[in-house]
C-alpha cells in the first residue's frame, strides 16, 4: 500500500491507461477518486477530494491547489509517436467514441481529431490542415501548460505556451518516459518508496494495434514532422535529461553502472533492493506509530498519577 496522496497527471496518448491499471492496484478501491476527466469533476463537489488518496486522468493541474502534499507524475512521449497514436485510436475507435460522447462520458480531447480525420487522413492533414497540425504534434506542450489552469500567473509573468509548460513540469514530481518505461518505472517505484512497479500486462492494451506499417507512408515526412513538433520536442528533451539524471542518482544509491543494458540480473538486483526498502519504511512506519500510542498512554498515565 502507498500511503501518500498521489495524483497522476494523465496526457492522452502516453500509455497512460496501463500506467493507472498498476497504481490502482496498489490502493483501496474506496480511496480512488472515481472522476477521471475535467467535466466529471466540475460537476460534482470538490470539496471533496480530500476523502481520496489516489487522482488519476484528465483531470487539471489545479487540483494541485485543493490538496496540500500531493505527489504528481506524468509520462511523456515522442510527439510525433503521440500524435500517430492518436490518430489511429481515433479512426480505429471511431464508433466506441460516437457512443461515449452520446453518454457524455467522453473527455473533449479526442472529438476534435475525430472529426478532422472524419474528412482527412493524417498526411492530408499536414498539407491542408497546418493550425490543427501544430496543436496535435505540441499537444502535450498545451496539456502541461494546464490550458489556463496553470500554477503560475500567466499575465504577470507574459509567458509563452512553452514556458509555461516547462515551469509547470519542474513542479511536477516525476516525469516518466514512454520510449523509457522500464527506467522510468523503476524511478517512479523508488520515488514513491515502493515494490518494483513491473507488470507484464503493461504492454498488453496495445497488442491489436498495428506495428508501424500503418506509418511508413510517412517517412519522407519524419524531418517536416519533428520540426512542426518543436516545443514538445523541447518539452522532451528537457524530461530525458532529468530522467538520466534521476537515473544516474538512483544506480550509484545501488551500486550499478548506470550505462549498464538492463538484463534479468539487473532486473533482479534493482527488485530487491526496491523491495527490502519499501519493507524497511513499513516497519519504520510501524515502528513510529507504535511509539507514538506509547506516548499517549504515558502522557494519559502521567495525569493519571499526578
Amino acid at each position: 500500500m502507498i500511503s501518500k496522496k498521489i495524483f497522476f497527471f494523465h496526457i492522452p496518448k502516453t500509455a497512460g491507461t496501463s500506467v493507472t491499471v498498476a497504481m490502482m492496484q496498489r490502493f483501496p478501491h474506496e480511496r480512488i477518486c472515481p472522476y477521471a476527466h475535467r467535466e466529471e469533476l466540475e460537476a460534482n463537489d470538490i470539496s471533496k477530494l480530500k476523502q481520496w488518496d489516489f487522482f488519476r486522468g484528465h483531470l487539471p493541474l489545479s487540483i494541485c491547489r485543493q490538496i496540500p502534499r500531493l505527489f504528481v507524475f506524468t509520462f511523456l512521449r515522442n510527439p510525433v509517436e503521440r500524435a500517430l497514436s492518436e490518430y489511429h485510436y481515433v479512426t480505429a475507435q471511431r464508433q466506441e467514441i460516437e457512443e461515449e460522447i452520446q453518454e457524455k462520458k467522453c473527455t473533449n480531447w479526442c472529438v476534435r481529431p475525430m472529426r478532422v480525420y472524419e474528412q482527412i487522413n493524417f498526411k492530408e492533414a499536414v498539407g491542408k490542415r497546418p493550425d490543427y497540425i501544430m496543436e496535435r504534434l505540441n499537444f502535450q506542450t498545451g496539456w502541461l501548460a494546464g490550458k489556463g489552469e496553470a500554477w503560475i500567473d500567466r499575465d504577470k509573468e507574459n509567458m509563452n505556451t512553452l514556458r509555461i509548460a516547462l515551469a509547470n513540469m519542474k513542479k511536477i514530481d516525476f516525469v516518466g518516459l514512454v520510449e523509457h518505461m522500464d527506467i522510468s518505472l523503476i524511478l517512479l517505484s523508488w520515488r514513491l518508496q515502493i515494490p518494483l512497479l513491473s507488470f507484464p500486462q503493461l504492454y498488453k492494451v496495445n497488442q491489436n494495434r498495428p506495428k508501424g506499417g500503418w506509418r511508413q507512408e510517412l517517412v519522407d515526412m519524419e524531418s517536416e514532422l519533428i520540426q512542426i513538433a518543436r516545443m514538445d520536442q523541447s518539452l522532451y528533451a528537457v524530461a530525458k535529461e532529468r530522467l538520466t539524471r534521476e537515473w544516474e542518482e538512483f544506480c550509484g544509491e545501488i551500486k550499478m553502472d548506470s550505462r549498464r543494458k538492463l538484463d534479468e540480473s539487473g532486473y533482479m538486483q534493482i527488485e530487491a533492493f526496491l523491495n527490502q526498502r519499501a519493507e524497511n519504511k513499513d516497519w519504520r512506519a510501524y515502528l513510529a506509530s507504535h511509539l507514538r500510542q506509547l506516548e499517549r498512554k504515558a502522557r494519559t498515565f502521567r495525569k493519571k498519577i499526578w
